[in-house]
């Protein structure tokens, strides 16, 4: 059987789908072997990344506006959009009726909430509530500017940020890849909304 190299993992035409899973996970859908949409006919998918979920299209459009406000040199809208989708399940989490896109911690400018851990081991937390989706963003900005997160390139900031801000190094390496995965898949979509 015949295989193609399509830069981040191997297709097969016989079977009309790639032989790994796509290295985003369950972020790029439901079937993670699955070859331009399903439809090869049709589409291609040259560097084995086709396709920004229609969740996370969704989720952009709408909060294209919010970022691009927020967003300035040293804090980019394209990673602001892409973490705090994947922070809050697209817009679906448990904090987006706070206006809290990142699951930040804190007070917010409309006040705070008590997190309600599941493990009764964990301490709750206050969770910002925030009066608009815009100040969840100027917040996360802010706090790129007091831990001295700067851009260079998309890879460095996604690195810096998630160690500086966000997790614990067990769960790092699979949330950097993760999020600079959707980055490559969603790249004409942020395009649209950040600019080049």
């Amino acid at each position: 059987m015949k295989r193609s190299y399509n830069i981040h993992r191997w297709y097969r035409s016989a079977w009309g789908r790639y032989t790994q899973a796509d290295p985003i996970g369950l972020l790029g859908g439901i079937n993670t072997y699955q070859y331009s949409d399903g439809d090869p006919i049709d589409e291609i998918d040259l560097y084995g990344l086709a396709g920004c979920p229609p969740n996370v299209i969704a989720f952009i459009n709408n909060m294209c506006q919010a970022a691009k406000t927020a967003a300035g040199e040293n804090c980019p809208c394209r990673a602001m959009l892409i973490q705090s989708g994947f922070e809050s399940g697209w817009g679906t989490g448990s904090t987006v009726p706070d206006n809290n896109y990142f699951g930040l911690h804190g007070e917010g400018n409309a006040g705070f909430r008590m997190s309600k851990p599941k493990n009764p081991k964990t301490k709750p937390v206050k969770l910002p509530i925030n009066k608009k989706p815009e100040d969840s963003y100027k917040q996360y900005c802010h706090r790129c500017a007091v831990y001295d997160v700067t851009y260079k390139d998309d890879s460095q900031f996604v690195t810096d940020v998630t160690h500086k801000l966000t997790f614990s190094v067990y769960t790092q390496p699979s949330y950097i890849k993760n999020i600079l995965g959707m980055m490559k898949k969603c790249d004409s979509e942020l395009r649209a909304c950040c600019g080049k």
